[in-house]
């Protein structure tokens, strides 16, 4: 686990999403910090976050090899994934019984996309985008009480509806509904009426920068650009000064962002996954779905 220190350490310097360890312990397991490095482990698999919480540093390749190493010779392991900004020679693993089964190769979309700069996200409020979106005819309510509605239900299942459920979708599917009750989480919503018409999940991740988690709605043109003004409103009245929106899963997606005046925060990921005993057999070696036969 990460002690005081640790934790201390993730939230004065933490920038990408694989640093809010509150969140990706639901689903990846318990978080551990080793020489900037973070890593999770589900009992089984290890996942290993190149993006070091303390910047990137020349020997930084070999601290991770010899975290693996670590790994696979004092633990019962039997899977790595790697996700770092660039590929990291694993074949160590092997010589310990493992191969590689999947590599996911960096892409321009996989940028951790940024609102708010030096001076924060003040000159975004006086751009016409903003002005527009704010003074959209629906209803905002900010909910911190960790309830949670059918229809915030019918929101994420619509959303995994239209998606190709695999991967990291599939896997932080269980996560969800305990990531929007996490104390330092807000969810930002459009109401018309009583229907709920979506809903942003905002996480005050670290010092100066919160994340959103997850945004859903249910189609309706002006939504998400409401969302995205009243998600603004929230930081700038809270004093958070950059909010990290994630890599795009699409390139409307991505337009969306830039739209919005959004800059890469967090370069392109590369992933690789090795595997060895009966993990072999499987394509998706993640906890959840591993919970299925």
């Amino acid at each position: 686990m990460l002690d005081a220190i640790d934790q201390k350490c993730v939230f004065e310097r933490g920038t990408s999403t694989m640093h809010n360890a509150a969140f990706h312990s639901l689903y990846l397991g318990e978080p551990m910090l080793d020489n900037g490095i973070l890593s999770y482990f589900d009992g089984r698999v290890v996942t290993i976050c190149g993006f070091s919480v303390t910047g990137n540093f020349p020997d930084l390749r070999k601290k991770i090899i010899d975290q693996v190493k670590s790994w696979v010779t004092g633990r019962s392991v039997d899977g790595v994934f790697y996700i770092g900004p660039e590929p990291v020679s694993l074949r160590i693993l092997e010589s310990h019984g493992f191969r590689r089964t999947e590599v996911v190769r960096r892409s321009p979309l996989a940028w951790e996309m940024c609102l708010g700069d030096a001076q924060g996200l003040g000159t975004i409020v006086e751009r016409r985008i903003y002005r527009r979106a704010a003074s959209l005819p629906f209803e905002c309510v900010f909910r911190k009480d960790g309830s949670f509605l059918a229809q915030h239900f019918s929101l994420i299942e619509l959303f995994y509806r239209q998606r190709e459920t695999a991967g990291y979708l599939a896997a932080t599917s269980v996560a969800w509904i305990s990531a929007f009750r996490l104390p330092d989480v807000v969810l930002v919503e459009a109401w018309d009426g009583t229907e709920l018409l979506g809903f942003v999940a905002l996480h005050k991740s670290f010092r100066d920068l919160a994340v959103g988690l997850f945004l859903a709605t249910n189609g309706r043109s002006g939504v998400a650009d409401f969302l995205y003004a009243k998600m603004i409103e929230f930081c700038l009245n809270n004093g958070v000064h950059a909010i990290n929106l994630d890599a795009s899963t699409s390139p409307g997606q991505m337009r969306f962002k830039q739209k919005w005046g959004a800059k890469p925060l967090v370069p392109p990921a590369y992933c690789a996954q090795w595997v060895k005993g009966t993990l072999s057999r499987r394509n998706d070696i993640s906890w959840a779905a591993r919970l299925r036969r």
